[in-house]
């Protein structure tokens, strides 16, 4: 990898990459000849190239945080209780339905110690028994969590190194397109949705039984356990989320790539158009449910302001699905791209710094304490690793879509042109010009 291969796999304009004499003779010895496919392949290897890298550098860190991660019971724990003094604050209601839950188990445990001098020794064995009992099933199900636990972090590890283990076979593959387009379909299938689909199975299939508490028989224990299963959507959640933040990223990478390399191309335009928006709209239905539990602006602006950079793609339509027939038409979309980046870095900018500052029930974002901190800087820089990685080789996968869907949109429009139907087609065409 030197640097021109660099510099080639993070250009912004295809087809202004520079093919040297040399290359252009080995391309053409392999079956390549046309220039601006030349072009192409020529960022397709650097890229591809760069996806092994970084996605194998993002496994290796997540390889590094799962086997020098603590056991963190303490988070937990500090949650729960932080939040029960909290709710005793606000609701003292909450304290007295716990008093008095206590109060209610105190006459049972008289008249249990009363039972307990009738029959001392009978009375003694059952709860002897019962104790080892309890503490083998809680053994057992401790033991059936961490198994779980493990299972989780592997299929995690190995849907990670799937993908720069896909992209080096490509590497090799060389010029054999469609089986190694085949493979980075299956390796982004397997990566993608092999998590998720592990993350749905019920925890029943691995003999973990859930308590089924009501909040007024243990109001601290049914407490604990909604702690308990929040902290485990959240670390769910964060988990899964790299895979869903390189799709976007990654698809309006490969669009505005391959815009550039076929400047005549409506497809690229179009898909970035439609995808775009439709992200945007998605978010500012977060913004709408989150301005419900929370007005703080450090929230709800960066929100605002990544939805309305999604938005920009659709307000600025033209200068992605018309051709680009001259410079001013690049320099349109270079414009575009710069306004949505700046607008997505300060969202990012206002966001990191409200979480990395705040806490909520005396939990932070980010911090060195496991004790009060979610998130480690090893994990911090591991998400952003995934991110990344994920989203170059999204990148790869979908120039390669891309391609392929252009190819097939132009075979389908030379087979309408040569066809008696066509006249129809452009007075239907002619009709909707006059009256649009």
């Amino acid at each position: 990898m030197n640097l021109k291969s660099l510099s080639r796999a993070f250009t912004s304009n295809l087809g202004a990459i520079a093919v040297s004499p040399a290359e252009q003779a080995a391309l053409t010895a392999e079956g390549i000849a046309e220039p601006t496919m030349q072009r192409y392949v020529l960022w397709r290897r650097a890229t591809v190239l760069m996806v092994v890298i970084f996605t194998a550098l993002s496994a290796l860190v997540s390889t590094y945080s799962r086997f020098t991660e603590e056991d963190q019971p303490g988070l937990m724990e500090t949650f729960t209780e932080t939040a029960l003094e909290k709710l005793e604050t606000i609701a003292p209601a909450a304290a007295n339905l716990i008093k008095a839950s206590d109060e209610k188990a105190a006459p049972a445990a008289g008249k249990a110690e009363k039972t307990d001098k009738a029959e001392p020794a009978e009375k003694a064995e059952k709860e002897d028994k019962d104790e080892k009992s309890e503490k083998g099933g809680k053994d057992e199900e401790e033991e059936q969590l961490k198994t779980m636990g493990k299972i989780a972090d592997g299929l995690g590890l190995l849907a990670l190194y799937v993908l720069p283990i896909a992209a080096l076979i490509v590497v090799f593959l060389g010029n054999r397109f469609r089986l190694a387009y085949r493979i980075m379909v299956i390796a982004f299938a397997f990566s993608f949705f092999a998590p998720m689909l592990f993350a749905l199975c019920p925890w029943s299939w691995w003999g973990v039984t859930e308590p089924n508490v009501s909040a007024t028989e243990n109001p601290v224990l049914f407490l604990k356990d909604q702690a308990e299963g929040i902290m485990e959507a959240v670390a769910i959640l964060l988990g899964l989320l790299p895979s869903v933040l390189s799709l976007i990223p990654g698809v309006q990478k490969a669009c505005l790539r391959v815009k550039t390399l076929l400047p005549q191309a409506l497809l690229p335009g179009w898909f970035i158009v439609v995808a775009s928006p439709l992200y945007g709209l998605f978010l500012l239905v977060i913004v709408v449910a989150v301005d419900q539990f929370t007005s703080q602006p450090a929230i709800l602006i960066p929100l605002a302001l990544l939805s309305a950079a999604s938005l920009t793609y659709a307000i600025r339509a033209d200068a992605f699905t018309r051709p680009l027939l001259c410079e001013a038409d690049f320099r349109r979309i270079r414009g575009v791209q710069r306004i949505v980046g700046i607008m997505t870095m300060l969202a990012g900018g206002i966001l990191v710094a409200f979480l990395a500052t705040r806490d909520m029930f005396g939990v932070h974002l980010v911090g060195l304490d496991p004790k009060t901190s979610l998130m480690r800087p090893i994990e911090l820089a591991e998400f952003g690793m995934e991110v990344l990685g994920r989203s170059m080789f999204v990148s790869a996968l979908g120039a390669e879509f891309i391609m392929r869907m252009n190819l097939t949109a132009w075979r389908q429009g030379r087979d309408l042109a040569a066809s008696e139907t066509v006249g129809a087609y452009d007075g239907a065409l002619e009709g909707l010009q006059k009256i649009a």
